[in-house]
């Protein structure tokens, strides 16, 4: 299935250096919206001239910089503290 994913979003015709089997590899465990994401990162160096292929080191600097932007938000949107609602402090009626 994840060979699929590099496939559909990085055909045969785009300039690469590395097998859809080893880009499998690199990517275990992200999701399939995290590699679009990536692919689309990389398909945009192609296209501006960044870089005249793709290749693992290409591949494995985006996945580094996606995971380190995912972590950062993450830690944005869910911080460390919780808070809890108790009976006392809550807007819900009981029934």
């Amino acid at each position: 299935m994840r060979t699929q994913l590099w496939q559909f979003h990085i055909s045969e015709k785009v300039p690469k250096n590395i097998s859809y089997e080893r880009a499998v590899e690199i990517s275990e465990g992200l999701c399939g919206g995290d590699i679009r994401n990536i692919t689309i990162k990389l398909e945009l160096k192609l296209l501006v001239g960044k870089v005249k292929a793709i290749d693992e080191e290409i591949i494995n600097e985006e996945i580094d910089k996606y995971k380190t932007i995912k972590l950062r938000h993450k830690k944005i949107n869910f911080p460390e503290t919780v808070v809890l609602e108790n009976a006392n402090n809550s807007n819900l009626k009981e029934e």
